[in-house]
């Protein structure tokens, strides 16, 4: 397929596929554009069978006169044929041979058109139902139509309700605001545990000040041994004698 052909089907899908949207935004307007072209066709149909009718009619006429000539001739010729007229008979014989054959021609003729007539009736009426039918499945698809499209732009706007523009830029705030709460109660419990650390330093400096202060109100020198001294300075834990 060349480039053109590919080019003219994309085209038409996507003129097809607009028209599409239009008619189902539209839909009175499709069933009424349907229902008149219809209507047009039934009067043209009803007009198209009037004519028929007059043709029958006419023939009917024509055929009638025929028949009334036939029996006028067939009269006419039982008298030659009963006086033996040579000279009228042999006339009368020929005028009613092609009054019979006239006839038959229009009987048959009649016969089609009467036909065409009742074919004709039979499709103006099922015209007609066609429209009938389409007016009552206006009322009730254009209903149905309008029903579905209300609910399908319900669900679009409950479907965009929480996808809008302004709805991600408060999701995002949310996030960003438990992101920050996070990373406050992280650094909350960071400055607690200074603050811990700092107080336990604080008291331990504090008891060894008030040892170093204890050990300058004792004794002389020479009154305690090495040993207390440095029993004093050193921590609980290390108190062990050499």
């Amino acid at each position: 397929m060349s480039i053109l052909s590919r080019t003219t089907v994309l085209f038409r899908g996507i003129f097809d596929k607009r028209v599409r949207d239009m008619e189902w935004k539209r839909p009175e307007a499709v069933y009424q554009n349907a229902i008149e072209k219809k209507r047009e066709g039934y009067d043209a149909l009803k007009s198209s069978l009037a004519a028929l009718k007059a043709e029958l009619g006419n023939l009917s006429a024509r055929m009638e006169q025929n028949l009334r000539k036939l029996e006028g001739t067939e009269k006419a010729l039982q008298i030659a044929v009963t006086k033996g007229d040579h000279v009228n008979g042999p006339l009368l014989l020929e005028k009613r041979n092609q009054l019979r054959q006239t006839v038959e021609t229009d009987k048959r003729q009649h016969w089609a058109i009467s036909k065409r007539v009742d074919e004709g009736r039979t499709k103006l009426q099922d015209v007609r139902n066609a429209v009938e039918k389409l007016e009552t499945e206006k009322k009730e698809s254009v209903a149905e139509i309008r029903m579905l499209q209300s609910s399908r732009n319900i669900e679009s706007l409950w479907n965009n309700f929480y996808t809008a523009p302004e709805d991600v830029a408060v999701k995002n705030l949310r996030e960003r605001m438990e992101c920050e709460r996070e990373s406050d109660e992280l650094e909350r419990g960071m400055n607690v545990d200074h603050i811990v650390e700092s107080t336990i330093a604080a008291q331990d400096f504090q008891d060894l000040c008030k040892r170093q202060q204890g050990i300058s109100e004792l004794p002389a020198p020479g009154n305690m041994t090495t040993d207390c001294v440095d029993a004093e300075l050193m921590p609980d834990s290390v108190n062990v004698r050499s």
